[in-house]
């Protein structure tokens, strides 16, 4: 389904919107001109896809800018902290000597 704005902030022109539907992976064609391209993650190219995608790509990936061409493009795992230690001797039954 198509929307259509024709906002000011736009030099009045009508602009649509189709969402949804492209799940395929690949590189936008401005992101080809990047010195930089191999550390690109490929990404769907659809709006509502790649926001879904974004969404749960964040859970286990941290997002950065780029170096060559300044977008946020580049994602790297994160990394597990480990759990915190418990303190010795409060937390047991028989450590508890209040």
């Amino acid at each position: 389904m198509a929307k259509r704005v024709g906002a000011p902030s736009h030099g009045g022109k009508t602009r649509v919107f189709i969402c949804g539907g492209d799940e395929r992976l690949g590189l936008d064609p401005d992101e080809t001109k990047c010195p930089n391209v191999e550390n690109h993650a490929l990404h769907p190219l659809g709006y509502a896809d790649w926001h879904e995608w974004a969404s749960e790509k964040n859970k286990t990936h941290k997002n950065s800018k780029c170096d060559g061409c300044g977008r946020f493009t580049i994602w790297t795992p994160r990394v597990k902290k480990p759990p915190l230690a418990t303190p010795t001797g409060r937390d047991t039954p028989e450590g508890n000597n209040d």
